[in-house]
């Protein structure tokens, strides 16, 4: 399991190269999306990010290992 911490306001970017730092066997092929706007994120507690892995692979350890993001 892998916990970082990340701000609401800080740029998908960053994340994208923590995810990929501390996950050396993991790559993204493009930066992270948001599944809400930013208003309805402001107004819950928690929020839901896209990540797009290179194949299913991937995926499955991804899935497997978990990933969890806590905001600061």
């Amino acid at each position: 399991m892998l916990i970082l911490s990340f701000s609401l306001s800080d740029d998908l970017s960053i994340l994208r190269n923590e995810i990929e730092i501390f996950n050396s066997d993991r790559k993204l092929l493009r930066d992270s999306n948001w599944l809400s706007s930013e208003e309805n994120r402001q107004k819950k507690r928690y929020a839901s990010i896209i990540f797009a892995v290179d194949n299913a692979e991937q995926a499955q350890k991804a899935i497997k290992k978990k990933l969890y993001i806590i905001e600061l």
